[in-house]
């Protein structure tokens, strides 16, 4: 058999050269994702969005004042399995964007910084969220080998989409959002004000026609009461 050439031997050299620092990358992107998930074997996704516009001022609740509430409550009841188990994302549609923290396991989530008021741009926080939801549990959770839960989302949202989103936005988030939590096996909880104040056909779209929408009604602190349900279920 013959030897290869210099050129051929240089040429071989480099290709495996090129090709080692893309596997240890690889590998240290595999064993970052395995150091983020500690040795948990399943993690149940919880994305919530809150919409924190003038029209749902009556449930503002102070940055510092909700996801540690929750925690403790979570803490108190004796259901603190949960607490590592579930991988929390919040998105809120604020008044400087939308903001978020990303996906955080519960125990160590903190709450989002964010201006209050401002507008309402339903589709683009939809689109977002399936973003997040599909890293989460298409690309981070399978490249560590951990079986991921069927995703839960959490919207909290009279709908009234703002002015400057057009009405075809609106419509293509919201199927893109349906579309990847139908693949994530999970399911979309609407949590409206009232029934009145709620867009009741965006609301449709996005839990369906037999999932049934949740009202805070009259209480400010039912923000609290629907996010504890929804991250202990």
């Amino acid at each position: 058999m013959p030897l290869p050439s210099k050129k051929e031997g240089a040429a071989t050299a480099a290709r495996t050269s090129e090709s080692k620092p893309a596997e240890k990358s690889l590998d240290k992107v595999v064993e970052g994702l395995c150091h983020k998930f500690g040795s948990v074997r399943s993690v149940q996704p919880v994305l919530i969005v809150i919409d924190k516009s003038g029209s749902m001022e009556k449930y503002h609740i102070a940055t510092g004042k909700y996801l540690p509430v929750i925690i403790q409550r979570i803490k108190d009841t004796g259901l603190e399995r949960s607490l590592d188990s579930v991988y929390l994302a919040v998105i809120m549609i604020a008044a400087d964007g939308l903001k978020t923290n990303g996906w955080q396991r519960l125990r160590d989530a903190t709450d989002v910084e964010h201006e209050v008021d401002g507008g309402t741009p339903i589709g683009a926080a939809s689109s977002l969220a399936a973003d997040m939801i599909h890293s989460l549990v298409f690309e981070d959770l399978v490249a560590a080998n951990i079986r991921a839960k069927p995703a839960l989302v959490l919207k909290i949202s009279d709908l009234q989409a703002t002015e400057t989103e057009q009405p075809e936005v609106t419509k293509a988030g919201i199927e893109k959002l349906v579309a990847v939590v139908k693949k994530a096996r999970g399911q979309i909880t609407v949590v409206g004000p009232t029934p009145e104040e709620t867009d009741q056909d965006l609301a449709r779209m996005l839990s369906g026609p037999e999932r049934k929408i949740r009202y805070l009604g009259d209480d400010p602190s039912a923000v609290i009461t629907v996010t504890f349900d929804t991250l202990t279920a």
